[in-house]
């Protein structure tokens, strides 16, 4: 590391203004902050830390411009600097921004951080309403590591210094191929640079002036440009700083406004569906030399595998995956976002292996790792379910020629000829390791290998191809997995294949994956396996358990054998929802939602424990945790499924009974929109429907079970219908013709009775001990639970009814308000972990 002097032309500081925020997209407001994580995102910038102080690291992708980043003050009363962490602020946390208040004698010290949307720059602001205040001092660090899986080495030589002309810290690395720029609004009144060989880093204090006239602003600058095209980004943005925080405040409010959107009588819906798919976005990352796509999960260097070197350059998981991006790209179809799912396939082909293996892993560094069986497979089934979304047909055929390298190289790893593909010789599926690895051929993969071939099937029809022979393929697979896959005496799916033919006998969590990917064809064994999982063993307050608790095999830590996962709720959901099972489907999805205010605020946790309800992951920000969310919410809760080519929506929305009004807005299928008001109320529901184009709509609403339909009223005339009964509903089934811009449903209907999803709010560093749900069922005038719960706990069971209630059994009536009735039921003393009770209800 050497220390250097700059010759740089004159550029006059900008002193900077005092900060007008506006109204954030989305915000949290947290009175007592702890060391919980938080991150501001552009689409160049990663800016992290812990949320009660500081700045942690900031990465501009492929290297870490900076680190350790705290600010204390000089008061005039002392002589030592009172360093901001040691005093607690109140702070507000928002997409765009982070804004920190500390109270400082009869003021207050503002610390706002704020990141651009698209440009590698990040301000940190200070603004004072204390008299007490001498000065502001600050200190940071960079080391310019360079993204894994490269060493802390190849950095190469640090050149570090002021520039006076600029007003500004100056580092460099790898021969000016790595640059950061530290740029101050007012004149330093000191600074100093002290290099610390072992950590590879040069430290850096100065001190500022602040006061109420007199804000401050330290802008961040950053990439691998050279060092003199990052002193002219410098000069074009200087002007900007101090209104860094509008672009993304007006591009966040754009994202929820334009895309998918729910308006429901669940304000917590509401609001984590919102932050779900705003920290999604935030996961479209470009980087120099690879292109934008979709990165894993957020988090510094401080957590997980160093990748063997002693300095990390592993932040948690920011860098690109292959099934991470596949299975998260299909919620940003899903609410509409179709240009950054294509960026995302032309990424997967743009770095595909010669032999047509998609990568697992892509560092931002550039170094693509193909150890994976799965991610292949999934990138089909990827471009026919942006197909099915945009109809864009021209790129399909345009990437068609690498759509069959990619099936060409799938079907190669059928060794055996069985008509699978394999993991082995090819590669980790969803199982990486522990106990449940191992296996010839998953049955996560057999799933995803149907679901491929069913991908080909439909891109080849909408070519104009041959596509027949991919439909018998893909029934062939089906029927291996419905046949052999199936354990009869037990109950369950085998967990994978061993290349012996024998097989793995363990149920999984995630057993729920071929089920919605439509290759279970036998719906009483989806129905067998989703009944299990609903249970305690499988699912917890806060998700489902890849394994359940009472299997030896069983270790809540186990990443692979134990944890929940917010993606396998996702799954769950999407599995319930298809087999009809609306109260889990849901239930999953507000487990994951509910995360985004226990720790990282607005951000859902890559995993939880298994037994308590705490993080047990890397990333405190996961990319598919967020996704799950989404995805459930709109192709599970709506029941959205467009077919582009053919012009053609699915649509088979399912709420909990007691909401009596939801506003869905701006589903997407190519250039067409659709949106639609739903009102309940004396005997009707109505669904007024909003679109700019002409489509056939297969619109299929639930209602509660035990409803009469009486009749249906499509744009004032009676139609026909066809009624289907569901595990937890019935569907009515229409075909509507949508011509006009505001068509309107009517449907008539008397009785009908239904449990609510049982939603138990997770306690931090608590155990599970919420109710579930393992039956339903209704007979005429009779309503019959089975649940499930903590010996000797009492529960509320919340029901909705039109009918008068007669008789209880094995539950007493708390309250009734209008068709919603609340019921208290005592669990059986056991033993066991667990207990049962059936509940009827005569009405």
């Amino acid at each position: 590391m050497t220390a250097s002097r700059f010759h740089s032309e004159k550029l006059a500081p900008l002193p900077a203004g005092k900060w007008s925020l506006p109204k954030p997209s989305l915000s949290l407001q947290i009175d007592k902050p702890g060391p919980d994580f938080y991150d501001l995102v552009g689409r160049r910038i990663l800016w992290m830390g812990k949320l009660d102080a500081g700045m942690e690291e900031v990465w501009i992708h492929p290297y870490m411009a900076l680190r350790d980043f705290e600010a204390g003050i000089k008061l005039k009363t002392e002589d030592s600097i009172r360093w901001l962490r040691n005093i607690r602020p109140a702070v507000t946390v928002s997409p765009e921004f982070l804004v920190r208040e500390y109270p400082v004698g009869e003021g207050r010290l503002k610390e706002i951080y704020a990141v651009s949307y698209d440009k590698a720059t990040g301000v940190a602001h200070y603004e004072i309403e204390a008299a007490e205040v001498d000065f502001l001092v600050v200190r940071y660090a960079s080391n310019l590591r360079y993204m894994w899986p490269y060493s802390q080495l190849a950095t190469g030589s640090m050149r570090y210094g002021f520039d006076k002309a600029l007003n500004a810290h100056r580092i460099s690395g790898q021969e000016g191929e790595l640059n950061t720029l530290v740029h101050y609004s007012s004149q330093p009144i000191r600074e100093t640079a002290t290099i610390n060989p072992e950590k590879q880093q040069v430290a850096f204090e100065l001190s500022l002036p602040l006061a109420a006239s007199r804000p401050v602003n330290i802008s961040l600058l950053g990439g691998e440009d050279s060092p003199e095209q990052l002193v002219q980004q410098l000069r074009r943005q200087q002007v900007g700083f101090d209104r860094i925080f509008e672009q993304s405040n007006q591009y966040y409010k754009k994202l929820l406004d334009q895309y998918v959107r729910f308006e429901t009588p669940d304000s917590v819906f509401n609001q984590g569906y919102a932050w779900a798919l705003a920290r999604t976005d935030q996961f479209v990352q470009t980087t120099p030399g690879i292109g934008t796509a979709l990165m894993a999960g957020f988090g510094t260097t401080a957590r997980g595998w160093n990748g063997r070197h002693r300095i990390s350059g592993r932040p948690g998981y920011a860098w690109y995956f292959g099934r991470d991006a596949q299975w998260s790209a299909m919620a940003i179809n899903a609410y509409g976002d179709f240009a950054t799912v294509r960026e995302q396939l032309q990424t997967f082909i743009r770095f595909q292996d010669l032999n047509g293996k998609i990568y697992h892993e892509l560092t931002s560094s550039g170094v693509a790792h193909y150890d994976a069986s799965d991610a292949t497979p999934l990138f089909i089934t990827l471009a026919a379910h942006y197909l099915k979304y945009s109809g864009d047909t021209v790129y399909i055929r345009q990437i068609w020629p690498s759509l069959l390298k990619a099936l060409k190289f799938c079907e190669e790893t059928d060794t055996d000829k069985d008509g699978l593909i394999e993991n082995t010789n090819v590669g980790h599926g969803w199982i990486e390791g522990g106990p449940l690895f191992g296996t010839h051929t998953e049955f996560y993969l057999a799933g995803c290998w149907s679901a491929t071939l069913e991908a080909m099937a439909y891109m080849s029809a909408a070519l104009g191809k041959e596509a027949n022979s991919y439909q018998v393929k893909a029934a062939a697979v089906k029927k291996t997995i419905d046949r052999d896959f199936w354990n009869a005496e037990k109950g369950y799916f085998y967990n994978g294949k061993y290349k012996d033919g024998s097989y793995m006998d363990q149920s999984t969590g995630f057993a729920t994956v071929p089920m919605y990917l439509n290759a279970v064809t036998d719906r009483q064994k989806s129905k067998t396996v989703m009944k299990k999982i609903t249970g305690s063993g499988f699912s917890t307050d806060w998700g489902i358990r890849m394994l359940e608790e009472n299997n030896p095999r069983y270790k809540p830590g186990s990443y692979h054998a134990g944890m929940v996962w917010p993606l396998y709720n996702g799954w769950g959901s999407l599995g319930a929802y298809a087999n009809g099972m609306y109260k889990a489907g849901f239930q999953y999805i507000m487990n994951s939602l509910q995360v985004y205010k226990s720790w990282a605020p607005g951000s859902i946790e890559e995993t939880l424990n298994g037994e308590i309800y705490k993080p047990n992951g890397v990333c405190s920000h996961q990319c598919w945790s967020e996704t799950m969310v989404v995805q459930p919410a709109i192709e599970g809760m709506l029941g959205f499924e467009p077919d582009a080519v053919s012009n053609s929506i699915k649509l088979a929305p399912v709420f909990p009974w007691n909401w009596e009004w939801a506003t869905i807005a701006n589903l997407r299928m190519g250039a067409s929109t659709l949106g639609f008001k739903m009102r309940r109320a004396n005997g009707q529901t109505i669904f007024s429907f909003q679109t700019n184009s002409s489509l056939l709509l297969k619109f299929s609403p639930v209602f509660p079970l035990g409803t009469k339909i009486a009749s249906v009223q499509w744009m004032g005339k009676q139609i026909p219908f066809v009624i289907r009964q569901e595990e937890d509903g019935l569907k009515v089934v229409l075909d509507l013709p949508v011509e006009a811009p505001n068509p309107e449903l009517v449907i008539h209907t008397s009785g009908g009775m239904g449990a609510l999803p049982v939603l138990t709010a997770a306690v931090v560093n608590q155990p599970s001990t919420g109710l579930k749900i393992l039956e339903e069922t209704v007979d005429a005038s009779r309503h019959r639970l089975l649940v499930e719960g903590r010996p000797g706990r009492e529960y509320t069971v919340d029901l909705y009814s039109t009918a008068q209630v007669v008789s209880i059994k094995n539950a007493s009536l708390v309250k009734r308000k209008a068709n919603l009735i609340t019921l208290r039921v005592k669990m059986p003393a056991s033993g066991n972990a667990y207990s049962r009770e059936e509940i009827l209800i005569n009405y």
